[in-house]
Protein backbone atom coordinates (compact mmCIF):
# COMPACT_ATOMS: atom_id res chain seq x y z
CA UNK A 1 0.00 0.00 0.00
CA UNK A 2 1.87 3.14 -0.45
CA UNK A 3 1.30 6.47 1.67
CA UNK A 4 1.11 10.09 0.42
CA UNK A 5 2.38 12.72 2.04
CA UNK A 6 -1.08 13.95 3.04
CA UNK A 7 -3.86 11.74 3.29
CA UNK A 8 -7.52 13.89 3.80
CA UNK A 9 -9.98 12.50 4.96
CA UNK A 10 -12.38 14.89 5.67
CA UNK A 11 -15.32 13.15 3.83
CA UNK A 12 -15.10 9.85 6.07
CA UNK A 13 -15.36 7.88 2.87
CA UNK A 14 -14.48 4.11 3.69
CA UNK A 15 -11.65 4.08 1.12
CA UNK A 16 -9.72 1.15 0.25
CA UNK A 17 -6.95 3.41 -0.42
CA UNK A 18 -6.59 5.82 2.81
CA UNK A 19 -5.03 3.43 5.61
CA UNK A 20 -7.09 5.87 7.93
CA UNK A 21 -10.28 5.03 6.75
CA UNK A 22 -10.18 1.66 5.02
CA UNK A 23 -11.67 -1.27 6.70
CA UNK A 24 -11.18 -3.57 3.83
CA UNK A 25 -13.24 -6.39 2.65
CA UNK A 26 -11.33 -9.02 4.81
CA UNK A 27 -12.65 -10.82 7.65
CA UNK A 28 -10.93 -13.45 10.14
CA UNK A 29 -12.54 -16.21 12.22
CA UNK A 30 -11.20 -16.00 15.64
CA UNK A 31 -11.82 -18.86 18.29
CA UNK A 32 -11.22 -18.54 22.52
CA UNK A 33 -9.42 -21.85 21.95
CA UNK A 34 -6.99 -19.98 19.37
CA UNK A 35 -7.00 -16.86 19.90
CA UNK A 36 -6.16 -13.90 22.27
CA UNK A 37 -6.82 -10.13 22.54
CA UNK A 38 -3.99 -8.11 24.04
CA UNK A 39 -5.05 -4.05 24.14
CA UNK A 40 -2.95 -1.18 24.76
CA UNK A 41 -4.44 1.16 27.32
CA UNK A 42 -3.90 4.73 26.36
CA UNK A 43 -5.35 5.83 23.62
CA UNK A 44 -5.78 2.71 21.82
CA UNK A 45 -9.15 1.98 24.73
CA UNK A 46 -9.47 5.44 25.85
CA UNK A 47 -9.47 8.70 23.98
CA UNK A 48 -6.95 11.07 26.47
CA UNK A 49 -3.48 10.25 27.77
CA UNK A 50 -3.99 9.36 30.72
CA UNK A 51 -0.78 10.76 32.00
CA UNK A 52 -1.89 14.16 31.07
CA UNK A 53 -4.57 13.65 33.08
CA UNK A 54 -2.40 12.63 36.10
CA UNK A 55 -0.33 15.80 36.09
CA UNK A 56 -3.81 17.89 36.00
CA UNK A 57 -5.07 16.39 39.18
CA UNK A 58 -1.89 16.40 40.74
CA UNK A 59 -1.97 20.34 40.84
CA UNK A 60 -5.92 20.49 41.89
CA UNK A 61 -4.38 18.56 45.05
CA UNK A 62 -1.95 20.73 45.92
CA UNK A 63 -2.15 23.36 48.60
CA UNK A 64 -0.86 26.83 49.29
CA UNK A 65 1.92 26.01 51.87
CA UNK A 66 3.52 23.00 49.40
CA UNK A 67 6.93 23.35 48.91
CA UNK A 68 6.83 23.21 45.16
CA UNK A 69 5.30 26.64 45.70
CA UNK A 70 7.19 28.50 46.89
CA UNK A 71 9.02 30.11 44.41
CA UNK A 72 5.91 31.54 43.08
CA UNK A 73 7.17 34.85 43.00
CA UNK A 74 9.88 34.56 40.92
CA UNK A 75 7.59 33.20 38.03
CA UNK A 76 9.30 29.26 38.17
CA UNK A 77 6.55 28.00 39.25
CA UNK A 78 6.08 23.66 39.85
CA UNK A 79 3.44 24.01 37.17
CA UNK A 80 6.00 25.51 34.73
CA UNK A 81 8.91 23.54 35.80
CA UNK A 82 6.79 20.13 35.37
CA UNK A 83 5.83 20.67 32.32
CA UNK A 84 8.94 21.87 30.70
CA UNK A 85 11.14 18.92 32.80
CA UNK A 86 8.14 16.20 30.99
CA UNK A 87 8.95 18.37 27.15
CA UNK A 88 12.77 17.61 27.67
CA UNK A 89 12.38 14.31 29.74
CA UNK A 90 9.76 13.42 26.43
CA UNK A 91 12.39 14.62 23.92
CA UNK A 92 14.87 12.57 25.15
CA UNK A 93 13.98 9.14 25.80
CA UNK A 94 10.34 8.85 23.34
CA UNK A 95 12.35 7.27 20.59
CA UNK A 96 14.73 4.81 22.75
CA UNK A 97 15.14 1.60 22.59
CA UNK A 98 17.33 0.48 25.70
CA UNK A 99 14.95 -0.77 28.54
CA UNK A 100 16.93 0.79 31.21
CA UNK A 101 15.89 4.08 29.52
CA UNK A 102 12.21 3.33 29.36
CA UNK A 103 12.23 2.17 32.51
CA UNK A 104 14.01 5.41 33.95
CA UNK A 105 12.00 7.50 31.97
CA UNK A 106 8.71 5.97 33.83
CA UNK A 107 10.73 6.75 37.14
CA UNK A 108 10.90 9.91 36.07
CA UNK A 109 7.29 10.88 34.84
CA UNK A 110 5.92 9.45 38.75
CA UNK A 111 8.10 11.41 40.48
CA UNK A 112 7.16 14.36 38.38
CA UNK A 113 4.37 14.53 39.69
CA UNK A 114 5.22 13.75 43.22
CA UNK A 115 3.38 10.27 43.97
CA UNK A 116 4.39 10.61 47.77
CA UNK A 117 1.91 10.45 49.74
CA UNK A 118 -0.11 8.07 50.20
CA UNK A 119 -3.23 9.58 51.56
CA UNK A 120 -3.04 12.09 48.01
CA UNK A 121 -1.80 9.35 45.99
CA UNK A 122 -5.11 7.40 46.94
CA UNK A 123 -7.40 10.64 45.90
CA UNK A 124 -5.30 11.53 42.86
CA UNK A 125 -5.47 7.97 41.03
CA UNK A 126 -9.39 7.88 41.80
CA UNK A 127 -9.41 11.48 40.08
CA UNK A 128 -7.45 10.42 37.42
CA UNK A 129 -9.81 7.20 36.93
CA UNK A 130 -12.91 9.42 37.36
CA UNK A 131 -11.65 11.75 34.21
CA UNK A 132 -11.05 8.73 31.69
CA UNK A 133 -13.87 6.73 30.42
CA UNK A 134 -13.21 3.69 28.06
CA UNK A 135 -14.20 4.47 23.87
CA UNK A 136 -17.98 4.49 22.69
CA UNK A 137 -18.75 0.35 22.44
CA UNK A 138 -15.18 -0.83 24.13
CA UNK A 139 -17.10 -2.23 27.27
CA UNK A 140 -19.63 -4.08 25.80
CA UNK A 141 -17.39 -6.06 22.92
CA UNK A 142 -14.60 -6.69 25.66
CA UNK A 143 -17.46 -8.12 28.07
CA UNK A 144 -18.26 -10.38 25.31
CA UNK A 145 -15.02 -11.48 24.53
CA UNK A 146 -14.93 -12.36 28.29
CA UNK A 147 -18.22 -14.17 27.98
CA UNK A 148 -17.44 -16.39 24.90
CA UNK A 149 -13.78 -17.56 27.00
CA UNK A 150 -11.37 -15.11 25.49
CA UNK A 151 -8.25 -14.69 27.14
CA UNK A 152 -8.58 -10.85 26.93
CA UNK A 153 -5.01 -8.17 28.27
CA UNK A 154 -4.53 -5.02 28.82
CA UNK A 155 -0.87 -4.18 28.57
CA UNK A 156 0.25 -0.88 29.56
CA UNK A 157 2.96 1.34 30.00
CA UNK A 158 1.22 3.14 32.27
CA UNK A 159 -0.24 2.87 36.16
CA UNK A 160 -1.98 -0.18 36.55
CA UNK A 161 -4.06 1.28 39.86
CA UNK A 162 -5.95 3.90 36.94
CA UNK A 163 -6.38 1.10 34.56
CA UNK A 164 -7.80 -0.92 37.11
CA UNK A 165 -10.65 1.72 38.75
CA UNK A 166 -11.41 3.15 34.79
CA UNK A 167 -12.07 -0.73 34.31
CA UNK A 168 -14.00 -1.22 37.82
CA UNK A 169 -16.31 1.49 37.12
CA UNK A 170 -17.19 0.48 33.25
CA UNK A 171 -18.44 -2.63 34.67
CA UNK A 172 -16.10 -5.41 33.34
CA UNK A 173 -14.67 -7.87 35.49
CA UNK A 174 -10.94 -7.71 36.10
CA UNK A 175 -9.00 -10.76 37.18
CA UNK A 176 -7.36 -12.11 40.01
CA UNK A 177 -6.22 -14.95 42.03
CA UNK A 178 -9.36 -15.18 43.28
CA UNK A 179 -11.18 -14.23 39.73
CA UNK A 180 -9.75 -16.64 37.20
CA UNK A 181 -11.56 -14.73 34.58
CA UNK A 182 -11.74 -11.01 33.45
CA UNK A 183 -9.51 -8.49 31.77
CA UNK A 184 -6.06 -9.64 32.78
CA UNK A 185 -4.30 -5.79 33.49
CA UNK A 186 -0.75 -6.08 32.86
CA UNK A 187 1.28 -2.77 33.85
CA UNK A 188 3.15 -1.02 36.79
CA UNK A 189 1.86 -0.79 40.33
CA UNK A 190 1.92 2.16 42.37
CA UNK A 191 1.20 -0.24 45.45
CA UNK A 192 4.10 -2.09 44.24
CA UNK A 193 6.40 0.12 44.36
CA UNK A 194 5.33 1.83 47.90
CA UNK A 195 5.90 -1.50 49.18
CA UNK A 196 9.37 -1.40 48.35
CA UNK A 197 10.15 1.93 48.85
CA UNK A 198 10.92 3.74 52.38
CA UNK A 199 8.96 4.22 55.55
CA UNK A 200 7.49 7.50 53.95
CA UNK A 201 6.36 5.77 51.05
CA UNK A 202 8.17 8.82 48.91
CA UNK A 203 9.55 7.74 45.73
CA UNK A 204 13.59 8.15 45.97
CA UNK A 205 14.04 10.16 43.57
CA UNK A 206 13.97 13.77 43.49
CA UNK A 207 13.30 15.36 40.46
CA UNK A 208 15.10 18.51 39.90
CA UNK A 209 16.32 21.17 36.98
CA UNK A 210 19.54 20.02 38.09
CA UNK A 211 19.11 16.27 37.26
CA UNK A 212 16.89 17.00 34.45
CA UNK A 213 19.92 18.55 32.91
CA UNK A 214 22.66 16.14 33.44
CA UNK A 215 19.79 13.36 31.91
CA UNK A 216 19.58 15.65 29.11
CA UNK A 217 23.24 16.12 28.68
CA UNK A 218 23.97 12.97 28.23
CA UNK A 219 24.00 11.95 24.87
CA UNK A 220 25.11 8.00 25.50
CA UNK A 221 22.90 5.48 26.51
CA UNK A 222 22.35 5.36 29.68
CA UNK A 223 23.56 1.71 31.79
CA UNK A 224 23.94 1.02 35.29
CA UNK A 225 26.98 3.18 35.66
CA UNK A 226 25.42 5.94 33.88
CA UNK A 227 22.97 5.84 36.43
CA UNK A 228 25.35 6.29 39.84
CA UNK A 229 27.17 8.84 37.62
CA UNK A 230 24.02 11.13 37.84
CA UNK A 231 24.29 10.93 41.41
CA UNK A 232 21.27 8.77 42.01
CA UNK A 233 21.48 6.44 45.14
CA UNK A 234 21.16 2.69 44.99
CA UNK A 235 17.82 2.84 46.05
CA UNK A 236 16.89 4.85 43.29
CA UNK A 237 18.15 2.79 41.37
CA UNK A 238 16.98 -0.19 42.91
CA UNK A 239 13.18 1.83 42.24
CA UNK A 240 14.18 2.16 38.51
CA UNK A 241 14.61 -1.56 37.85
CA UNK A 242 12.08 -2.29 39.60
CA UNK A 243 9.29 -1.15 36.57
CA UNK A 244 7.97 -4.40 35.24
CA UNK A 245 6.14 -3.01 32.18
CA UNK A 246 8.11 -1.03 29.45
CA UNK A 247 7.81 -0.58 25.60
CA UNK A 248 10.35 -3.35 24.84
CA UNK A 249 8.83 -5.35 27.12
CA UNK A 250 5.32 -5.42 26.21
CA UNK A 251 5.41 -7.87 23.57
CA UNK A 252 7.02 -10.85 25.55
CA UNK A 253 4.12 -9.93 28.21
CA UNK A 254 1.47 -10.64 25.52
CA UNK A 255 3.29 -14.10 24.74
CA UNK A 256 3.29 -14.70 28.69
CA UNK A 257 -0.45 -14.06 28.77
CA UNK A 258 -1.24 -16.03 25.30
CA UNK A 259 0.42 -18.45 25.60
CA UNK A 260 0.54 -20.99 22.50
CA UNK A 261 -2.70 -19.01 21.16
CA UNK A 262 -2.43 -16.72 18.66
CA UNK A 263 -1.97 -12.64 19.44
CA UNK A 264 -4.72 -9.98 17.82
CA UNK A 265 -2.62 -6.95 19.38
CA UNK A 266 -4.13 -3.31 19.42
CA UNK A 267 -2.07 -0.39 20.06
CA UNK A 268 -1.59 3.38 18.65
CA UNK A 269 1.83 4.57 19.02
CA UNK A 270 5.54 3.63 18.84
CA UNK A 271 5.84 2.45 22.35
CA UNK A 272 3.41 -0.15 21.71
CA UNK A 273 5.27 -1.67 18.26
CA UNK A 274 6.71 -4.78 19.94
CA UNK A 275 3.28 -5.65 21.60
CA UNK A 276 2.47 -5.41 17.64
CA UNK A 277 5.74 -7.25 16.50
CA UNK A 278 4.61 -10.30 18.56
CA UNK A 279 1.14 -10.83 17.24
CA UNK A 280 -0.43 -12.38 14.28
CA UNK A 281 -3.39 -9.54 13.81
CA UNK A 282 -1.70 -5.87 14.38
CA UNK A 283 -4.34 -3.13 14.70
CA UNK A 284 -2.99 0.21 14.80
CA UNK A 285 -5.52 3.12 16.44
CA UNK A 286 -4.93 6.54 14.82
CA UNK A 287 -5.93 9.50 16.66
CA UNK A 288 -5.02 11.87 14.20
CA UNK A 289 -7.57 14.68 13.21
CA UNK A 290 -10.27 13.71 10.77
CA UNK A 291 -9.59 16.54 8.26
CA UNK A 292 -5.69 15.42 7.53
CA UNK A 293 -3.12 12.50 8.63
CA UNK A 294 0.61 12.72 7.75
CA UNK A 295 2.24 9.56 8.23
CA UNK A 296 5.50 9.85 10.12
CA UNK A 297 3.95 11.91 12.76
CA UNK A 298 3.09 10.45 16.14
CA UNK A 299 -0.40 9.55 14.95
CA UNK A 300 0.35 7.63 11.96
CA UNK A 301 4.33 6.43 11.86
CA UNK A 302 5.46 5.10 9.05
CA UNK A 303 7.21 2.30 11.56
CA UNK A 304 3.89 1.68 12.89
CA UNK A 305 2.45 1.48 9.37
CA UNK A 306 5.28 -1.11 8.12
CA UNK A 307 3.56 -3.36 11.27
CA UNK A 308 0.07 -2.81 11.02
CA UNK A 309 -2.52 -5.22 9.49
CA UNK A 310 -4.98 -2.65 9.81
CA UNK A 311 -4.93 1.24 10.58
CA UNK A 312 -8.02 1.85 12.23
CA UNK A 313 -9.52 5.68 13.04
CA UNK A 314 -10.04 5.75 16.58
CA UNK A 315 -13.96 6.88 16.37
CA UNK A 316 -14.53 3.52 14.06
CA UNK A 317 -12.40 1.33 16.66
CA UNK A 318 -14.98 -0.76 18.22
CA UNK A 319 -17.44 -0.70 14.81
CA UNK A 320 -14.45 -2.18 12.43
CA UNK A 321 -12.93 -4.69 15.25
CA UNK A 322 -16.52 -6.57 15.43
CA UNK A 323 -16.87 -6.23 11.78
CA UNK A 324 -13.45 -7.66 10.88
CA UNK A 325 -13.05 -10.71 13.58
CA UNK A 326 -16.31 -12.96 13.92
CA UNK A 327 -16.58 -15.51 16.55
CA UNK A 328 -16.25 -19.46 15.55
Amino acid sequence: MSITPSIKCGEQKLCDQCPVTSVGRDVIQVSAENDAFAFDFDLSLTTVNVWRVIVSESLKLMDDSDWRLKDVQSGNTFVKRLIDNDNKLTNRFRHTESELEQKLWLALSVTNVDLHDREKNEQLLQNTADQISLREGTKDYIDELIKRGFTVGIISYGIKEVIDRVLERSGLSIKAEDRPTGVEVIASSITEWSKNGNADDRTPITLSEELVAKIIDHADVFTQEALKELGLSDEAIDFINSIPVTPNSKGSKAEEMAGEKHIIAVGDSLTDKELLRVATHRIVVCNASENEVKPGSRALSNALLELASKVIRGDKFIEEMRRRFVFS
